[in-house]
């Protein structure tokens, strides 16, 4: 405990520089589940200068054990307000204000789709055996890439080991399907959405940049593991298909004929310019979809 409190108070001090030695008019944070970028938020409301919140990925189930300290909380989209106002982030603090759309999520059509994507997570960090995984679903996909003249991606979260997760995957190939596999890390590029003729992952919110590039991505229900809830968040809003069991895996080349696009508009909806500014320069209005009106800062 001493060294945490000296390594939070060291942060703190660092923030309380910057606080003092700069004109800071607003703080938006991005990850207040790290102490990091946490103390600057609290730091700014304990000022009375607007603290706004949002997060980087497309849901963050740890604010299930810990409420939001900013005045105002971004979602990109009604999935993700959905999923925050059922984790206990009261209706009047939630806020829709997705960036704009970028140009990455408009697929090109004329782009041969010549890979399936396994969209891989570091397991291990909340119990998962990502070896037992792999047993189960890389096999069948390496054959449906056989029988349909395709690739098998293996795609890397930032977190994990390229070559350990390489030498997992082909433990559980056999000679032939290790040929087809390609294992890729780093971040997530449009180029090899493109690519994909569908995606398979477990519960990865990699399910969104699917949606968003019109790729039917599905989901290894069977062995969710986290309680994070969001694979039944983006079934929900039909971000992804549901798999029950690793023998479905071979449907699916007949479960593509039945995909139907999802509103686009569910995982992101761009904020108005005008009204970015007005939570930034705190003159916004909060409550109004609920009934009620009051000023965010007196």
């Amino acid at each position: 405990m001493p060294a945490i409190l000296q390594e939070g108070l060291c942060i703190r001090e660092a923030w309380a520089q910057v606080f003092a030695s700069n004109p800071i008019c607003a703080v938006l944070c991005a990850d207040e589940m790290n102490w990091n970028t946490r103390i600057p938020l609290l730091l700014a409301r304990s000022r009375g200068i607007p603290a706004i919140a949002c997060h980087h990925g497309a849901l963050d189930f740890r604010y299930s054990f810990r409420e939001t300290s900013a005045d105002h909380f971004l979602v990109k989209g009604r999935m993700e307000r959905d999923y925050m106002h059922s984790r206990g982030v009261p209706e009047h603090q939630i806020e829709t204000g997705a960036p704009p759309a970028p140009q990455q999520f408009r697929r090109r059509p004329s782009v041969q789709r010549d890979a399936i994507i396994f969209f891989s997570e570091p397991y291990e960090a909340f119990g998962g055996r990502a070896r037992s995984f792999y047993r189960e679903i890389l096999p069948p996909l390496a054959e449906l890439a056989r029988q349909h003249g395709k690739k098998l991606i293996l795609k890397l979260h930032p977190y994990e080991s390229r070559r350990e997760r390489r030498r997992m995957a082909e433990g559980v190939l056999s000679s032939t399907q290790r040929g087809l596999l390609r294992v890729l890390d780093g971040h997530l590029q449009q180029n090899l959405l493109n690519r994909a003729w569908f995606g398979v992952t477990i519960t990865s919110t990699a399910a969104v940049d699917c949606a968003l590039s019109d790729i039917p991505i599905f989901l290894c229900r069977w062995l969710d593991f986290t309680y994070s809830g969001y694979s039944d968040q983006f079934m929900k809003f039909g971000a992804a298909q549901k798999l029950s069991a690793a023998e479905e895996i071979r449907d699916i080349p007949h479960l593509l004929a039945s995909y139907s696009r999802p509103n686009l508009s569910d995982f992101s909806e761009p904020v108005e310019r005008d009204r970015l500014r007005e939570l930034l320069s705190g003159t916004a209005i909060s409550g109004v979809e609920t009934g009620k009106v009051e000023r965010l800062w007196a």
